[in-house]
């Protein structure tokens, strides 16, 4: 059997709200066991979808950072990967927080320097990235 963690989370989140939640004895059991299933239900997305995620951040942040190095806003470091070492979420986190740190200075040289069509491209792909990473509860 292939162990399908996001399904076990979903059913354990069920089981809570079903059958646990029910027979809690006060409202802050009640409503500790709901919260204890919403987050149970966002581990469950997260682990189905995160690395998807990531990888469509990295894309976005690679094709910022050119433009960025194009303009002469910045010299992008030899060692940063176009791609993640492994699809390990480890791995993909590290990846994603590596483009993070040079996008947030990227973003700081755009800002001093005016370059207000980046700025705005930088502005749009936060807001995307937010939206992609807002938890289902």
């Amino acid at each position: 059997m292939i162990p399908k963690p996001g399904s076990a989370l979903r059913m354990i989140s069920g089981r809570l709200l079903s059958a646990v939640i029910p027979t809690a004895g006060t409202s802050f059991a009640m409503s500790d066991g709901a919260m204890s299933a919403m987050l149970l239900g966002a581990l469950a997305a997260e682990l189905e979808e995160g690395v998807a995620r990531r990888l469509e951040d990295g894309e976005a942040m690679l094709a910022l950072l050119g433009r960025g190095e194009q303009s002469g806003h910045i010299d992008l470091p030899p060692r940063l990967s176009p791609e993640p070492a492994s699809m390990r979420l480890a791995d993909v986190n590290a990846w994603h927080d590596e483009l993070t740190a040079e996008l947030i200075v990227l973003h700081e040289r755009v800002e001093v320097s005016r370059d207000s069509a980046l700025n705005e491209a930088i502005w749009e792909y936060l807001e995307a990235t937010a939206r992609r990473h807002s938890l289902p509860l």
